[in-house]
């Protein structure tokens, strides 16, 4: 559609240039040879060539060509919209793709932190169990957040690899990996 509207602007453009045609014509004639006297004469077929050029250049149309040009131009401009609309929604899509995985990863390093952290106080709260320093439901509540920071470390490395998917979706990729 784009290259239709172009050629449109082009052609609009053209009508400022003369217009040049040419016409070609060949024929036979049947009739009286001698056309002074139309009863008298070899009735024989004679051949009869005609060629024309004709040159039109319109000089002054009230700004017809222009209004016309600018016309063509305005609609290979519409039609281009729609190319640039797709375009920027793709790459809004890819930046939007690279903003997830960024923070997905970030996300999963953080969780990841979090379960180190976690482990280190699970053995920390069981040696203080064992020397009867804490309660039994002291130490079950850091194996719970422990627990749960392994839930959240799940759920980024999760969403993580959801976001990759996104963007191979973007790119169309998901079958070449």
């Amino acid at each position: 559609d784009v290259e239709k509207k172009a050629r449109l602007v082009e052609k609009s453009n053209a009508a400022s240039y003369p217009l040049m045609s040419f016409n070609a014509l060949y024929g036979q004639n049947f009739g009286p040879n001698d056309s002074s006297n139309i009863d008298e004469g070899d009735w024989n077929r004679q051949e009869v060539w005609q060629a024309t050029i004709n040159l039109k250049w319109t000089i002054f149309d009230f700004g017809l060509r222009k209004a016309n040009s600018e016309m063509a131009t305005l609609r290979k401009l519409q039609s281009q919209h729609p190319r640039v609309k797709t375009k920027l929604e793709l790459k809004r899509s890819l930046d939007e793709a690279a903003t997830k995985i960024e923070m997905a990863f970030d996300e999963y390093r953080s969780a990841e932190t979090e379960l180190a952290l976690t482990h280190e106080t699970v053995l920390i709260e069981q040696t203080r169990f064992d020397n009867g320093a804490i309660y039994l439901n002291d130490l079950l509540y850091t194996k719970a957040r422990d627990q749960l920071a392994l839930s959240r470390l799940i759920t980024a490395k999760y969403t993580y690899q959801n976001a990759h998917y996104y963007l191979d979706y973007l790119l169309e990729q998901g079958e070449n990996k």
